[in-house]
């Protein structure tokens, strides 16, 4: 005995409207975290940046751009002043300052991304 059966979606034009507003909305959730997450690095090594004027540590920026192709952000971190890569790479107690402070607020990071986007999800 065979069976016959069938099965029908409805709506699925619908859904297949909604799915490019939807991972816009998610791409910009994403991009917003990202940023906050930035930032956060950016504070902290700004803290880890050594200090003889404050110029450097001033200097620091972090700004969110989005990407040419596709829907993706990427954000930029660094210091604007001239010498801030010679400092960044040879200063005798402080060298790597912003190289660090990536590398432990990296520790934990794809967590407080994935939180951030589920808070603001709705």
């Amino acid at each position: 005995m065979a069976f016959k059966y069938s099965v029908e979606f409805r709506g699925q034009g619908a859904i297949a409207r909604r799915l490019p507003s939807t991972w816009q909305a998610y791409s910009n959730l994403a991009g917003k975290t990202l940023l906050q997450e930035g930032r956060a690095v950016l504070q902290f090594a700004r803290l880890l940046a050594p200090i003889r004027t404050g110029a450097l540590r001033r200097s620091g920026y972090c700004v969110s751009v989005p990407l040419a192709r596709g829907n993706n952000t990427t954000v930029l971190i660094g210091f604007r002043v001239s010498y801030a890569a010679i400092v960044h790479e040879t200063h005798p107690t402080r060298a790597k300052f912003l190289e660090m402070a990536m590398r432990v607020m990296a520790q934990g990071m794809r967590a407080r991304m994935e939180s951030g986007i589920r808070k603001e999800w709705r």
